[in-house]
């Protein structure tokens, strides 16, 4: 969750290709959302591996809140896939539309 304006004072663009270098067993799928009226969506597309979002709602409460019933639908349908391997696709993340706007992968 950001504005995507980091405040780091280093690149840090090294550090986040190593956390997500799939040659990496323990790579883990980085989900971004955009908040605020100046989020900044092309740092929010560059973090996220696959999915990224914008927030539609002004209200961070709101935000928040649909961010997490997000994630806990999304460990509920992932966990399936240990249970049952051919539904082993990797993360599955459904997000409400009314709240966030889904924003196209950053090819890298």
């Amino acid at each position: 969750m950001s504005d995507g304006e980091h405040q780091a004072p280093g690149d840090w663009s090294a550090a986040l290709n190593d956390l997500r270098d799939r040659s990496w067993r323990f790579a883990p799928e980085v989900v971004a959302f955009g908040f605020g009226d100046q989020v900044n969506v092309d740092s929010i597309r560059r973090i996220a591996t696959r999915f990224s979002f914008l927030a539609k709602d002004a209200d961070p409460a709101t935000q928040v809140r649909e961010i997490m019933n997000a994630l806990i639908g999304s460990i509920r349908t992932t966990s399936t896939s240990f249970r049952d391997p051919s539904q082993a696709d990797g993360l599955h993340l459904e997000t409400p539309t009314e709240f966030f706007t889904p924003l196209p992968p950053m090819t890298l």
